[in-house]
């Protein structure tokens, strides 16, 4: 595997496409891990360069993205969710979507200081 040079290696006017290269890198990442492991297993540990400490459980950061300024919207679409499967619905594609969501707002929530991990 190979490593890119850190930043201060790069002439400045690369740096810039440089950066945005490795945050597309790293948000497609962030977002892969934590769908991933929600989709597996729940208490499998994925990064969070945003929080002390640097990795926390799948169910965790699930349980966290509930918190946010919308919490009450995406609260109830669970609930909703939740209830058509007990009906015996096929929820699969709203259940990918939901997920799928958490893991956007994760990535967008951490890519920042993963960029600053990688030293940009």
């Amino acid at each position: 595997m190979s490593y890119p040079l850190p930043s201060i290696f790069i002439a400045p006017s690369r740096r810039a496409e440089v950066r945005d290269d490795m945050a597309a890198r790293l948000y497609v990442q962030l977002r892969s891990e934590l769908m991933s492991a929600l989709m597996g297993d729940p208490q499998t540990m994925v990064s969070t360069p945003g929080f002390k400490p640097r990795h926390t459980s799948a169910s965790d950061v699930f349980f966290d993205d509930f918190a946010g300024t919308d919490s009450d919207a995406r609260r109830d679409t669970l609930i909703r969710l939740l209830g058509d499967a007990a009906k015996g619905e096929d929820v699969q594609l709203r259940a990918s979507e939901l997920l799928a969501d958490i893991a956007s707002r994760h990535a967008e929530f951490h890519e920042g200081d993963a960029l600053m991990a990688e030293g940009f």
